[in-house]
């Protein structure tokens, strides 16, 4: 009778575990998972006569504190690999082969897929490639096996390259490996040193289990999130007793598996890294590991201070990574021992919340102010000053107004996006138009638009979209008290993992795992695992490698980038060999150092000439050009101004010309100089692309980065043509005249060569046959100056006299007959 009913409870059991794996594999808003939680609950009920034990697990299953009864390794992460401590160094290594044989391949794949694009070979009417087309691709250094397999492939070059960057993306994908040791006897630290560098040069993610308890794969367990017992004080404590003792009894022998450790110590206002939080741990780690017959929390707080071993009907209490399903029906903030991971919740991206955890620490340790603070900057900035870059004393020197301003921080309050925030709907028409001079047209929906044409940088404008997302420290000092409880997994050290993990190890059948990040695997995060794995192999616990990014030591990564960079300018601008800095212990702060080298002009070099008047001040902007096209100098002539502010605008001029000939960005200059407010400013006279003018800097910048940069959100012409100028006056007016090659290239320059296979494209409208078109406008002379220059001091300051020209600038005296 008694096998019978032992037979009895048995199918009862493997029933119970079959829906709660059922169970964690449905999605709470699945169809069925309200059905299929109440057959797991009949199942549950059906083992224990106890009707309020039964109530109290099933309790805890529904609000989630607990996972649904299954087998060890349904609620675990799996565990495939079984060596020796002595074998471990040469499977890392082996691994770390095979991880970075996987990186080349799928670089390689990448490769030849940009090869195979970039393939263009035409077919005759059969479909077959034309000797012709075969002999073009092979001088153009194709591999005549990878046209041969492109060609064989179905749909061609352009099919295979497809497929190649889908193998590339798959295989670009980390690498897992986790091994199950019985100890650390016999392990060479240095060897095993050396192996985890090279895996932390890959994109291997690597574990490392000490065997403890052992337990059966089918073995009923549940994982329970310590972080939902944390919200409240001693009766919640009581709570996790009876909850971790009802699961034990009706279940005899299964595995309680711990998760949420370090949000629990969030939970209740305490730093990880402090003896507090470790005490606090402990605490946790003894109550489950006691939890008996008994279900008053401070009798097993009692009782671990004298016994510290697992008593009552669990057969285990381990620290095993949960499976990524119990994690989800838990909803964990903190896996295993953990520090917490992200201070939001992730579930809903497009309107993060603050994780329990954090909401909890900020009613148990910050004053309301604090809270607010904490909130703004985790979840997203709500004001301009919360932004670097856009604070509302720069936004207001660039034109915008304080009414604006209001209503901007008003749509930011109310979730809207930084784009959406700064449109020409919140911002408003009349402050667009009449303060920036803008059209509001261009900024319906892009309101990043707008602060690219305010002068803001791309970078400014990233940070400030992040900052309004939010993900930014939780506190502005890192010395607060409150940053160490609010601390992220990323920056606590190791010193503070190792004091849990030795807190807790005592009271579980299997000891805790060690997580070091790695990062961009530099020196420092390298000298940590070291450490790391010295205190893994001294504590006996297991040691976590979270994967990093391929990376070589730091002295070849200056030499990558130097070559890089020479590579990119031509041979005979080569003067000197590369200098190196000295591999040192400062080496890595800087992996991109080195000594910039000048570019010299070409000494007969092509550019244009811009006349233009800003607030009734003649301004002339002349432009040298490197033979690639990019600006390389740049000069600012000014009438009627005084000579020490004509001789500041030349020098000026010559810095800026410096500049980019030492390889500084024109968009760098750009971004610093656009919308600067000075005398003389105002309307723009002479220049088709800009109207009016902040200052001459913002003039000559603008103007600048339409020719050269294609920033059309800093000109205000509309229908701009080809060459990026508009028609002035004329436009939309008249049929712009056909671009003639002596427009566009200086007869000078090319000493009467003048190519004759330049076809401009005409993007003004064509007039029909009634029209007709009017006879070019010849451009007139300035009645004050003339448009020549003077050959004493180059300034256009020649004004005629009587048959001769002044210069205003020097006094000479040139002949104009």
């Amino acid at each position: 009778m008694a096998e019978t009913r032992s037979r009895s409870q048995g199918k009862l059991a493997a029933r119970a575990l079959e829906t709660g794996a059922q169970l964690l594999r449905l999605e709470e808003a699945d169809a069925g998972a309200a059905r299929a939680l109440n057959t797991h609950f009949t199942a549950i009920r059906s083992l224990t006569p106890d009707t309020e034990l039964a109530d109290a697990l099933c309790d805890a299953i529904r609000v989630r504190k607990i996972t649904p009864a299954a087998s060890l390794s349904a609620a675990t992460a799996a565990v495939t690999n079984l060596t020796s401590a002595t074998a471990l160094a040469t499977a890392l290594s082996d691994a770390a082969s095979v991880a970075s044989a996987r990186a080349v391949t799928t670089q390689a794949f990448v490769a030849v897929a940009d090869a195979l694009e970039t393939l263009t070979i035409d077919t005759d009417e059969h479909g077959r490639p034309t000797t012709a087309a075969l002999i073009d691709a092979f001088r153009a250094g194709a591999d005549p096996d990878l046209v041969e397999i492109a060609l064989s492939t179905p749909g061609g070059p352009r099919a295979a390259a497809i497929t190649l960057r889908r193998q590339a993306a798959m295989a670009r994908e980390p690498g897992r490996h986790v091994w199950t040791i019985g100890s650390w006897d016999g392990a060479s630290v240095p060897d095993l040193a050396s192996a985890l560098d090279r895996v932390a040069r890959t994109r291997l993610s690597v574990e490392i289990h000490v065997a403890g308890a052992a337990a059966a794969a089918d073995t009923p367990a549940f994982v329970v999130n310590l972080a939902r017992y944390a919200l409240g004080g001693a009766a919640d404590l009581d709570v996790l007793a009876a909850d971790v003792a009802a699961a034990a009894t009706i279940f005899p022998g299964c595995t309680i598996v711990v998760a949420g450790l370090g949000a629990a110590i969030m939970s209740r206002g305490l730093a990880y890294d402090s003896a507090e939080g470790a005490a606090f741990a402990e605490t946790l780690a003894a109550i489950v590991a006691h939890a008996s017959g008994t279900r008053n929390a401070s009798a097993h707080i009692a009782q671990f201070a004298a016994a510290k071993r697992a008593v009552g009907h669990a057969s285990a209490v381990i620290a095993a990574r949960p499976s990524p399903a119990a994690l989800r029906w838990i909803g964990a903030e903190s896996s295993e021992a953990d520090p917490v991971e992200l201070l939001y919740s992730a579930e809903d991206e497009e309107t993060p919340r603050l994780s329990k955890c954090v909401s909890a620490a900020l009613d148990a340790a910050a004053s309301s102010s604090e809270a607010q603070d904490v909130r703004l900057r985790i979840l997203g900035a709500r004001t301009l000053d919360q932004m670097d870059g856009l604070e509302r004393s720069r936004l207001e020197s660039r034109g915008l107004t304080s009414d604006a301003l209001d209503r901007i921080e008003q749509a930011l309050r109310e979730g809207l996006s930084l784009s959406a925030a700064f449109s020409r709907w919140v911002v408003g028409d009349d402050v667009i138009r009449q303060r920036l001079g803008l059209s509001p047209e261009a900024f319906e929906s892009d309101g990043e638009g707008l602060l690219r044409a305010l002068g803001i940088s791309p970078k400014e404008i990233d940070e400030a979209r992040i900052a309004v997302q939010g993900r930014r420290r939780p506190v502005s000092s890192p010395k607060s008290p409150l940053a160490k409880i609010l601390a992220r997994a990323d920056s606590v050290t190791g010193e503070a993992r190792v004091r849990i993990a030795n807190a807790i190890g005592p009271f579980l059948g299997q000891p805790p795992v060690l997580t070091v990040a790695l990062g961009e695997g530099g020196e420092l995060v390298r000298a940590s695992l070291t450490q790391s794995l010295k205190s893994a192999v001294a504590g006996g616990f297991g040691l976590r490698i979270e994967a990093g990014q391929p990376g070589v030591d730091n002295e070849l990564k200056l030499r990558i980038s130097e070559a890089r960079r020479r590579a990119r300018v031509p041979v005979a601008a080569e003067t000197q060999p590369p200098t190196f800095a000295p591999a040192n212990a400062n080496t890595f702060a800087n992996d991109h150092h080195h000594i910039a080298e000048r570019q010299r002009l070409p000494d007969r070099r092509k550019g244009y000439i811009q006349k233009a008047t800003v607030g009734g001040h003649k301004v002339y902007l002349h432009t040298g050009e490197f033979d690639d096209g990019e600006l390389g100098e740049i000069f600012i002539d000014m009438h009627k101004e005084g000579a020490a502010f004509r001789s500041l605008m030349n020098n000026f001029a010559i810095a800026i010309s410096i500049g980019l000939q030492y390889g500084v960005p024109l968009e760098e200059f750009v971004d610093a100089f656009v919308f600067t407010r000075f005398e003389p400013a105002g309307e723009v006279t002479g220049n088709d692309s800009i109207r009016r003018a902040t200052s001459i800097l913002d003039y000559i910048f603008r103007e600048l980065a339409v020719s050269y940069l294609g920033r059309d959100d800093l000109a205000e012409a509309e229908n701009v043509s080809h060459d990026g100028l508009g028609s002035g006056e004329h436009e939309g007016a008249e049929p712009a005249p056909a671009v003639r090659p002596e427009q566009l290239i200086s007869r000078g320059f090319s000493r009467g060569v003048m190519p004759d296979n330049i076809v401009p494209f005409q993007s003004r409208r064509a007039p029909t046959r009634t029209e007709q078109v009017e006879a070019p406008i010849t451009p007139q002379r300035d009645a004050d100056y003339l448009s020549d220059a003077c050959p004493s001091c180059g300034h256009f300051t020649l004004r005629p006299d009587d048959g001769v020209a002044l210069c205003e600038a020097c006094g000479a005296v040139v002949q104009t007959a």
